[in-house]
């Protein structure tokens, strides 16, 4: 159900209230009572089907792991079977990509940086690839930035102290992720919270 559908529940609610208040006829009230009951059956039927959705794309990425075993497992506290199955909906086969800058650039999540004669631009994600794997991406990461969160003192280190633009640190942990996850895929290895900001050098050494 989309924001919008929302919204205009809301409106058609607060002009059955209106309408009570001005003491409209009973038949109007009972039209906006029957265009309420269709929108709140609407919403549940729309519910419904986005949990059906939702079951049938877990079920489909886990029949993908049975041949491809290195595709990664949910891991509480990082990423959901359902956010995997979107993610790998979008990227295709991760073994299609070279390297986790291959996919970067298929993400369109690669950094450019604006260059003419002289002058020297931002740097900047190009955008040139997917929007939706982006968008999936941020998805993911959305509830990993809280307080709690796998990424929250990060992103907290971000915007409080390196002063980042909000929408700016979350595509920095969408970047990260993405590098992550396409590291797990690559060693074949689950998802390891101690290694999510350590090289592999440090993680040897600490091992």
């Amino acid at each position: 159900m989309s924001s919008q559908d929302y919204l205009q529940e809301e409106k058609i609610y607060d002009q059955a209230c209106e309408s009570v208040k001005k003491g409209l006829h009973e038949r109007q009230l009972e039209v906006l009572g029957i265009g309420l009951s269709h929108r709140w059956e609407d919403l549940f039927r729309n519910l419904g089907r986005k949990a059906e959705a939702r079951e049938a794309m877990e079920a489909l990425y886990r029949e993908a792991c049975v041949p491809d075993r290195k595709l990664p497992s949910a891991r509480k506290g990082i990423v959901s079977t359902f956010h995997l199955a979107r993610i790998i909906a979008e990227t295709g086969p991760l073994s299609d990509f070279a390297n986790y800058r291959k996919v970067m650039r298929f993400a369109g999540l690669n950094l450019c940086e604006r260059q003419s004669g002289t002058y020297r631009g931002k740097t900047r994600i190009s955008k040139k690839g997917r929007p939706l794997l982006r968008k999936v991406l941020k998805l993911t990461v959305l509830p990993l930035v809280k307080k709690n969160g796998v990424y929250g003192d990060y992103y907290k280190k971000k915007t409080e102290v390196d002063k980042m633009p909000g929408t700016k640190a979350m595509t920095v942990i969408a970047r990260h992720f993405l590098k992550m996850l396409y590291g797990v895929y690559k060693n074949g290895a689950g998802f390891d919270k101690k290694r999510m900001f350590t090289c592999e050098s440090q993680f040897q050494k600490a091992a």
